[in-house]
């Protein structure tokens, strides 16, 4: 336990080394839908721009996370993605507090451009349809630093608490 808080807290100040990070956020898994392949933890940074990306991964204190995370971590999923859609614009609410529910996807090969254009509409007409969707976000996945593990799009949803999520996830639009 101590070297995890150890890790959360230096991931948690590189918002304030790395002066392309505009926001930074974690929190531990709650899924109830048993999805999450083992990973126990989730960290946001968001950039102004993609070319914030330059900047951080290659900064002396992300390198640092890296060598302290690498003798504890058992696998590690790295995904960055250009926001294409946020509903409100621009996720104007504050999260902190907030549940926060991570969706991305790998498509299967042969899965056509109209396919994955149904699919991100479907989404994106979800916060229409659920008014416990306080925030909602999706785009795709940028770069391939090997770590992505073949994903394609990540859909970011946030929700007041708990409850919102329960509602959400057999709600027949989600569906």
């Amino acid at each position: 336990p101590a070297d995890v808080k150890a890790i959360e807290d230096q991931i948690m100040a590189m918002k304030s080394q790395i002066p392309t990070i505009k926001t930074m956020e974690w929190g531990k898994d709650v899924s109830v839908e048993n999805l999450q392949d083992g990973f126990t933890h989730a960290f946001v940074v968001t950039f102004e721009t993609p070319d914030g990306l330059k900047v951080y991964s290659p900064h002396a204190a992300h390198q640092a996370v890296v060598k302290s995370l690498g003798p504890i971590k058992d696998k590690v999923l790295v995904f960055d993605y250009v926001v294409g859609d946020a509903i409100p614009p621009a996720a104007t609410i504050a999260t902190a507090g907030k549940l926060r529910h991570v969706v991305m996807f790998q498509f299967k090969e042969g899965t056509t451009p109209a396919q994955v254009k149904a699919i991100e509409d479907k989404f994106r007409s979800l916060p229409a349809s659920i008014p416990e969707i306080k925030t909602f976000e999706y785009g795709t996945i940028v770069g391939d630093r090997g770590a992505n593990a073949g994903l394609t799009h990540c859909f970011l949803v946030t929700f007041d608490d708990a409850a919102g999520r329960t509602v959400y996830l057999p709600h027949p639009a989600h569906k």
